[in-house]
This record gives structure tokens, C-alpha cells and sequence, in this order.
């Protein structure tokens, strides 16, 4: 009898944790898309789970250990954490010539990035184009970004103490097409936004050669050992386009606790 409770019970529990991450999903999905941005190709909340919210059931792995932890708010249930060791995300949301992508990121620990560590953010058709943080040597936090033998830096703006953010979820926008990126990255300094934004001219075209996306570490294995990420992602968004100045605002305007 006694064995029979305990798997109703257990049986029960699973259904409450579903019913409550499918409503913190529904929550979150009229309070940021109202109508969801055309090109939208996948978006994982990652509310205890791989779920695309978009429906169309893009392909999403974590490599290594999964642990769910704090989200960006309190709407948007949980996000992911990353140990820095041994596990990263992939995402296969099909081959395309202009991409963006778009999550939250918060650096795990008042150290944020430390050398001769160099996290990859973004990596898309196996180091198309990378974007990796860096540390610099005044101990903010620089953004590398890299196509074939072009690479710039936020260290030309003077603003890359705002990326080395560990008090509150960062926004990460990314976007790029045949010769040209542009990524826009709102961090925090005592609570207060601060967004850094910048456009990049490549000398040869995108050539995805393969549809995978990587977060949070490089796609290329032999590098792969200073290139985790420590630290919490979530709410990540996938276009086969860029998005208006108006629908990056929208984003953008989402605080976190």
C-alpha cells in the first residue's frame, strides 16, 4: 500500500513541476512576444527543460552535467547553469547565411573572467564566427569577435568594464551576415543598464559549414579546454534575420532581479 502512495505521489509531482513550467512559459510568452518576431526560429526558455517554445522543435543538447538553476526574473522560471568544466549547449537550428541569436548571461562568482580562460559565447558553423570573452589587463572584460582572419574587440570602445557583469543577467545579442556583425550587449554597474553596441566589416563571406550553434564553449575540440563558460544562461532566441531597433528594445527592456 505504502509503495503504491509513493508512486501516485511521485506520478503527481511530475505533473504539478510540468503544469508549473508550462504556465511559467504561457506567462512569460505574453508578457515578451505578444506577436513574436517573424524569423523566430527557436527559443528555449529552459524552464527545466530542452523544450523550443516556438513549436518547431529545433535541436537543442547539453553536453555534460544538466543543472537548472536561477532564471533572469521571476517570470521567466529557470535558466541554466554552466560549471565552466565540462558541459556547453548545441543548437541545430538549420543552415542560413544571416543569423541571430539572442540570451541572457550572468558570469558565475565575482572573478567573472579570468585568464587564460577565453569563453566562448557564440559559436556558429564550426568557427564561422566566434564571439569570446576576454580578460583584459585593466580586469574588465573585453568581447572578441572572429571571422576567419578578422577579429575586433570591444577593447576599441573603452566600455568592456560593463561586460564583466556578476550581479545581474546580461543581455547578449549577436548578428551576422555574409560580410558584416553587429552584437549588442546590455550588462549592469551598481543597477543600472548600460549597453554597448558595435557593427564589424569582415574581408570574406559567412560560410556556415556546418548548422550547429555552440554556447558556451568553442566548437572546435582542440581548443575546447580554456573555452567554457562558468556561469548561467537562459531564455535563448534563435532568427533567421535581424531584428528592428524595436524588437531589440523590447528585449532589452526586460530587467532582471
Amino acid at each position: 500500500m505504502n509503495f503504491n502512495l509513493s508512486i501516485i505521489s511521485s506520478v503527481l509531482l511530475l505533473l504539478f513541476m510540468q503544469c508549473v513550467s508550462e504556465n511559467v512559459e504561457e506567462k512569460y510568452a505574453t508578457q515578451t512576444s505578444g506577436t513574436r518576431p517573424e524569423g523566430e526560429i527557436a527559443w528555449f526558455p529552459l524552464n527545466g527543460n530542452l523544450n523550443d517554445s516556438t513549436g518547431n522543435q529545433t535541436l537543442i543538447s547539453i553536453a555534460g552535467p544538466v543543472e537548472y538553476s536561477e532564471g533572469v526574473n521571476d517570470d521567466t522560471g529557470t535558466g541554466l547553469l554552466l560549471n565552466g568544466i565540462n558541459n556547453y549547449l548545441i543548437l541545430s537550428p538549420g543552415l542560413y547565411d544571416s543569423i541571430a541569436v539572442l540570451f541572457w548571461l550572468k558570469t558565475s562568482g565575482t572573478a567573472g573572467i579570468v585568464e587564460p580562460n577565453r569563453p566562448v559565447m557564440f559559436d556558429y558553423g564550426s568557427k564561422a564566427v566566434s564571439a569570446t570573452l576576454t580578460d583584459a589587463v585593466s580586469g574588465a572584460t573585453q568581447l572578441n569577435v572572429q571571422h576567419g582572419a578578422t577579429q575586433v574587440s570591444t577593447s576599441e570602445m573603452g566600455d568592456e568594464s560593463y561586460l564583466n557583469t556578476h550581479s545581474a543577467y546580461s543581455l547578449f545579442y549577436f548578428e551576422v551576415t555574409k560580410q558584416q556583425a553587429a552584437f549588442t550587449f546590455q550588462g549592469y554597474a551598481n543597477g543600472m543598464p548600460h549597453k554597448v553596441s558595435n557593427q564589424y566589416a569582415f574581408t570574406d563571406d559567412l560560410l556556415a559549414l556546418s548548422d550547429l550553434i555552440y554556447i558556451g564553449r568553442s566548437s572546435d575540440p582542440h581548443n575546447a579546454g580554456n573555452s567554457f563558460f562558468k556561469g548561467y544562461i537562459d531564455e535563448i532566441h534563435v532568427f533567421n534575420r535581424f531584428l528592428t531597433s524595436e524588437e531589440l528594445t523590447h528585449y532589452l527592456n526586460i530587467q532582471p532581479n
